[in-house]
């Protein structure tokens, strides 16, 4: 499985774009879809008629208001395969009314099915199969761990770590967690201490740690001190940056 990250900074980052992933496996998953996802996409080389599903985490702006931008998108591209869109309950309406209000023309020339599955249990898209867990958020976010091959992504979204996601996240070997800070955890996101703390002692087959998310003056200043965080650890860590790669197709 191998996954680009197509941007991995906070809401107002002016640099590191919305956090988002596409992930290539036994299918193409992109996981959530900010503002600007769609143009970093296009920017990244991406042909997004190889699209197969899209995961959103939860819906906040910085994670959802691309899914307009991209269905515009793929409807000029001449899409005909239906769209598997999953998340969680109230996904489905909250996604049609950005449609409709970016966009209202774009539905009734839709040449291909929005599908959406709405659902917090495990499930299966293409082969690859997922399953979740709700961080600690100000808004409902559910992680997700995503199983292709022999390969395990945890993919956190927003929030800090609760005792369901830590239970879901104990075998992966690629975990990107919110980390918008380096030691004090900021309102609910987490901090890379605490992430970096909790993968040592409970993710024995952990390759890589990926703090995403972070607060632009703590990227700027302690960048150094994020993949310090290393030092000791069995995994690395890295502060990711958009075109950067995990894994192998």
């Amino acid at each position: 499985m191998k996954l680009e990250f197509i941007g991995t900074g906070n809401a107002l980052d002016t640099e590191m774009s919305n956090c988002s992933y596409f992930v290539r496996g036994s299918c193409n998953l992109l996981v959530d879809c900010g503002f600007d996802t769609t143009r970093r996409l296009f920017e990244h080389g991406h042909v997004l008629d190889n699209l197969d599903a899209v995961y959103f985490t939860h819906m906040h702006g910085d994670h959802t208001f691309g899914f307009p931008f991209l269905i515009l998108a793929l409807e000029r591209l001449g899409r005909r395969s239906p769209l598997p869109v999953l998340g969680q309950p109230g996904t489905k309406d909250f996604l049609l009314s950005l449609l409709r209000m970016a966009y209202p023309s774009v539905l009734d020339r839709l040449g291909f099915e929005l599908k959406f599955i709405e659902t917090t249990d495990a499930c299966s898209i293409g082969g690859m199969e997922l399953s979740f867990a709700k961080t600690v958020h100000s808004r409902s976010n559910y992680a997700v761990r995503i199983v292709s091959g022999e390969s395990v992504i945890g993919i956190s979204g927003d929030g800090a770590l609760s005792e369901e996601s830590k239970k879901l996240f104990s075998d992966c070997q690629l975990l990107i967690h919110d980390a918008c800070t380096l030691e004090e955890p900021y309102q609910t996101h987490e901090s890379a201490l605490n992430v970096a703390e909790y993968a040592s002692e409970s993710c024995p087959d952990l390759d890589t740690l990926a703090c995403v998310h972070l607060l632009e003056l703590e990227r700027a200043t302690k960048k150094h001190s994020f993949l310090a965080l290393a030092e000791g650890r069995h995994f690395s860590v890295i502060v990711p940056e958009p075109g950067d790669s995990w894994g192998a197709e």
